[in-house]
């Protein structure tokens, strides 16, 4: 059936909704209208670029893939063919990933901080994929839709951390014999995000039967892609000394029948960070640099996030309020409005989407950068 300009402007307003149920509903509505002028009028602006990632309009890139996934118009059938790098972090309301089950051409994606996703089903077809990062799905309780991921060589795995149970174990969510699976997969380096899981799914009780420790990062480069060779599971821990991380973010939020964006700072005076990147994309900076020359580089901070908050300050800065969801039209709190707001970090804590626009280490230095691979371990310190 053909369908109106209504319907098509009520399923773009479902589709750009922050309301991830009622996004589902847009998608719904555009399926049993079953005219191909929907899907082209909903996918314009859409495309890949020279990079072979995606560039999206008004709404997520998520809902631009199902879009693509279900349509048979030029543009969706380009998408599917040419679409290589796909970044879906931070969709925290995504539960599955059955909307990219047609997008076979893909080689990396990221998932890291999808944290409703609760299995990986959806890419089971997708052989050509070599680089997943499923970093900080706390939900994730199957990846048994990786088996058949024949070319999977870096895997990025951690659940996130449980304050309230001080825990951070993957083998709670019975992935640990799945992982095991997956490591019988050629080629395939898994990097476990936590030291508290790598010894739990690959040291267990057994104690490390190899440490070496190094000044030189060419010395530290060469043994480690010796080891890794044989090696299948990874882990990097990465300790700052005598120094601050900051972590810049922006978010938005409703409160008093208003909307609003914020921004906020953390500042960190002393920290453990996360490496969030892939083994070979850290020996692929310290090719150039030594260790005591990384904080300094760009590409390593956004490579790495906080872990561990030993002490500092966080801050709620620049709020705006609205009248309207599309923020148009900016508006005043009240006197009433003010007074029940006793602190702006409520907002940080209301609000229902939050962005690291920022995050790079202020001052100080890197201690060490220490690689597990299997039961070894190969240390890379600072003597500066």
């Amino acid at each position: 059936m053909k369908a109106t300009d209504q319907e098509i402007n009520k399923i773009k307003n479902l589709l750009k909704s922050k309301n991830f149920d009622s996004n589902i509903v847009g998608l719904e509505l555009a399926r049993s209208l079953k005219d191909p002028v929907v899907y082209k009028k909903l996918l314009e602006g859409c495309n890949v670029n020279n990079e072979f990632k995606l560039i999206n309009n008004e709404i997520s890139n998520y809902l631009v893939c199902a879009l693509v996934n279900d349509a048979d118009t030029p543009i969706a059938r380009k998408i599917k063919k040419t679409l290589k790098h796909l970044d879906l972090s931070a969709s925290k309301s995504l539960t599955n990933v059955d909307g990219l089950s047609n997008f076979t051409n893909l080689i990396s994606l990221s998932l890291s901080g999808c944290e409703s996703l609760n299995n990986v089903n959806g890419l089971t077809n997708l052989i050509n994929i070599s680089s997943l990062n499923l970093l900080g799905c706390k939900s994730l309780t199957n990846i048994d839709g990786l088996a058949n991921l024949i070319n999977l060589t870096e895997l990025d795995l951690i659940s996130s951390y449980d304050w309230d149970n001080d825990n951070l174990d993957l083998t709670n969510k019975n992935i640990k014999k799945q992982v095991d699976k997956l490591a019988s997969l050629p080629n395939l380096l898994v990097h476990i995000g936590s030291y508290n899981n790598y010894n739990n799914i690959v040291l267990k009780s057994c104690a490390l039967i190899f440490e070496e420790k190094y000044t030189n990062s060419k010395e530290f480069i060469s043994v480690i892609n010796k080891l890794s060779k044989e090696a299948k599971y990874t882990h990097i821990e990465i300790n700052l000394i005598n120094g601050g991380y900051i972590v810049e973010e922006c978010g938005d939020g409703e409160m008093f029948d208003k909307y609003y964006e914020f921004d906020a700072e953390s500042c960190i005076e002393s920290v453990d960070v996360d490496y969030l990147g892939v083994l070979k994309e850290l020996l692929g900076l310290l090719e150039n640099l030594e260790i005591w020359e990384l904080q300094d580089d760009d590409r390593f901070d956004n490579l790495i996030e906080v872990s561990n908050q030993l002490g500092g300050s966080f801050e709620v800065t620049d709020v705006t309020w609205f009248l309207d969801e599309d923020r148009t039209e900016e508006a005043q709190l009240n006197e009433d409005e003010e007074n029940e707001l006793t602190y702006l970090e409520t907002l940080y804590e209301e609000a229902y989407d939050i962005n690291c626009t920022e995050a790079y280490i202020k001052k100080g230095a890197i201690s060490n950068i220490k690689v597990y691979l299997d039961n070894k371990s190969v240390e890379l310190y600072n003597n500066q």
